[in-house]
């Protein structure tokens, strides 16, 4: 069992507005990690078992109207704080009474190694248990044949998709690419920490991947993109156990600095940012050898990525025994195109369906959409897709010009809700939890519009925007990383004439 639950955060800015609260961000919990020993998040050493506890970094709109964003960062701003605009909660999650977590798979399989390969990799293992009993590593996994391979195997340079024609790729944008495709826990279909780890095609085809999946696929598109990479498995935030890509960057001065990749955002870290996701690094791997950390010190800020000193990182091939060559991945990907008609098609329903959804829900109340802010809303939404490519969480501002004429005369509250698409219900039930519909004043009305990206290979981003206006007040949903729903709800306008408020406004 893998349950997830989502925390939704919101303000509560008192009674004068059109709405009590407004929803501010979302942070979804892994609720097992409260129920599995020895797989806690925060926890001194040895890990305390059932247990939650940590500072969680929110998902949080680009665009969140009804408020104002710091300025931008100075330069001279420490390079390892996290940005201002960002919105964290602390939080302590435990189960009483304590549950008993399912027995580990302890079953020998098959290996596709040689007898004396597995023998050093397994002897190995045991010796790293020894000196550092709670580093947990992972040389021999199960690849979907039901056999043990090498790990190293299944690093290899491989071609990312091309997201914009006569564009190269970036960095950026391919860990965006591989945050949208949906993640999935390994050890959903099986007890323990026994999983199945898949190459990159068959993620692909497979439109899913658990944190090793995808943090391998993007190691293997940053590698082609003549990045220092390494995947790292550690303990992290939220997850608890969870894979990353680390990458090396040296400038002119031969200055060393290191960014941590995670695959299931998009998001980069510097290693010394505070509130960086990962939280103690266990070993390091890639298709030459395999590291283990035995340094004293486990919190990635405070750790020595150089893998080179023997008395930090223990390696697991040398002189006597190499790391296997030849790689399990496909020499070279081969994407499909997405057709942008479906796409359209499968737009219009999911807006159809979502402001069908809203006035079911209140259906007690008149639901007025305005029109014109709904066009806004559809300019904007693209926007926020290709803003999010360049990592600059700062191109919002222009997006918040864009509506500056409605802002100088309604009060509005909204902000735009962004998550890789899988079906339409997952898309209502997080509008749903925003609370948008349940503002009852007698002048709101409501806006929603709807934007799906589609990328290479059937995935899909999805962006919905809604919120709420009047001469006081309008809200959104989040935003989530392949499907973008972006959803403006509820403002009362000022006095038009009749004739005006017919040709603008619908009512539903």
């Amino acid at each position: 069992m893998h349950f997830i639950s989502a925390v939704n955060v919101y303000c509560d800015y008192g009674k004068t507005g059109l709405s009590k609260i407004k929803m501010v961000g979302e942070q979804e919990l892994p609720v097992k990690q409260a129920l599995d020993a020895n797989r806690s998040i925060l926890s001194p050493s040895p890990p305390t078992p059932f247990l939650i506890e940590g500072t969680f970094r929110l998902s949080s709109p680009p665009v969140l109207l009804g408020y104002e964003r710091e300025q931008l960062r100075k330069m001279s701003d420490p390079p390892n704080l996290p940005p201002r605009d960002a919105t964290f909660i602390t939080l302590f999650l435990t189960v009483l009474p304590t549950l008993n977590p399912p027995q580990p798979f302890e079953d020998r399989l098959e290996s596709s190694e040689p007898s004396y390969l597995e023998k050093h990799l397994t002897t190995w293992e045991q010796d790293v248990t020894r000196l550092v009993p709670h580093r947990k590593m992972k040389t021999l996994v199960c690849d979907i044949s039901g056999k043990t391979v090498c790990v190293t195997r299944f690093f290899r340079s491989l071609n990312p998709p091309v997201l914009v024609d006569d564009q190269p790729t970036t960095p950026e944008m391919a860990a965006r690419y591989v945050s949208m495709i949906p993640q999935i826990p390994g050890t959903t279909l099986f007890p323990g920490l026994f999983d199945v780890w898949l190459t990159s095609d068959q993620v692909l085809r497979l439109l899913s991947g658990d944190s090793e999946d995808l943090a391998v696929l993007l190691y293997c598109y940053l590698l082609h993109l003549g990045e220092k990479a390494w995947v790292m498995l550690g303990h992290g935030v939220p997850y608890g156990p969870s894979a990353y890509v680390l990458t090396r960057h040296e400038n002119s001065q031969r200055l060393v600095t290191y960014q941590l990749w995670d695959p299931a955002t998009g998001h980069n870290f510097d290693v010394r940012d505070n509130f960086c996701p990962l939280q103690k690094v266990y070993c390091l791997m890639n298709d030459e050898n395999i590291w283990a950390n035995v340094q004293s010190e486990e919190e990635a800020r405070h750790t020595r990525f150089d893998v080179v000193r023997r008395s930090d990182w223990l390696p697991v091939f040398g002189r006597n025994v190499g790391a296997p060559t030849g790689s399990i991945q496909p020499a070279v990907l081969e994407y499909t195109h997405t057709s942008s008609s479906s796409c359209q098609v499968l737009q219009d329903n999911l807006e159809k369906h979502l402001r069908d959804s809203l006035m079911k829900w209140r259906k007690a109340s008149r639901t007025v959409w305005n029109r014109y802010c709904i066009a806004i809303l559809r300019k904007l939404l693209p926007a926020l897709e290709y803003s999010s490519w360049k990592m600059d969480e700062h191109l919002n501002i222009d997006h918040i010009q864009e509506m500056q004429h409605l802002l100088g005369s309604h009060k509005m509250f909204g902000f735009p809700l962004n998550m890789s698409y899988t079906n339409m219900e997952a898309v209502t039930e997080a509008m749903r939890a925003t609370g948008v519909h349940y503002n009852e004043n007698p002048g709101v009305e409501f806006a929603l519009a709807v934007y799906i990206h589609p990328f290479p290979n059937n995935v899909l981003s999805s962006l919905s925007s809604m919120g709420f206006a009047g001469a006081v007040g309008v809200n959104h949903p989040m935003e989530s990383p392949v499907t973008r729903t972006s959803r403006l709800g509820g403002w009362r306008s000022r006095k038009r004439e009749s004739q005006q408020r017919e040709s603008r406004w619908e009512v539903g």
